[in-house]
């Protein structure tokens, strides 16, 4: 019986020591993401929100394409939910304690409980929408800009709107 207790110990120190070193991983990827759109044209992000040009209810970035755009993953992880949005979908995805959603995608390519990798395609943005609105949180809920964790230095806020 002490043995099993002392592999059960040791597999909660690896677990959580694996989890603190994925929240850190995933915090050193802020201002580093590829966009998930390639050809957006414009975004909103918080800021517009907050000053009354938006009323999405949830911190996140939306970003609007002329045609329908395939959507990629920011950030590696597990998805966790699919589920039905309007005429879309929203899917989650986890790493470590920080959860990321796609929300307004037709046709999702993969399903709960795949392991996804940065860049791997996730379907496309919802035909006649043409936008995919993202979100950013963690395991306590607290919501982060998302805007914050994107590589803009390549097109100098280009497309703002």
């Amino acid at each position: 019986m002490r043995l099993f207790q002392t592999f059960v110990f040791a597999l909660l120190l690896i677990s959580g020591k694996s989890q603190s070193s994925q929240n850190t991983e995933f915090e050193r990827s802020k201002g580093e993401w590829p966009f998930p759109v390639s050809n957006f044209i414009k975004y909103i992000d918080d800021g517009e929100k907050k000053n009354g040009f938006c009323h999405i209810g949830s911190r996140g970035i939306t970003f609007f394409s002329v045609n329908t755009d395939s959507v990629k993953s920011v950030f590696k992880g597990k998805i966790i939910s699919i589920f039905h949005v309007g005429d879309g979908f929203a899917i989650i995805s986890r790493y470590g304690d920080y959860f990321i959603g796609y929300s307004i995608i037709d046709c999702p390519t993969v399903k709960k409980g795949d392991f996804i990798l940065q860049g791997q395609y996730l379907g496309r943005t919802l035909r006649d929408w043409n936008q995919l609105f993202l979100t950013l949180h963690n395991r306590n809920d607290k919501e982060f800009d998302p805007c914050n964790w994107f590589k803009w230095a390549s097109i100098e806020n280009a497309g703002k709107y």
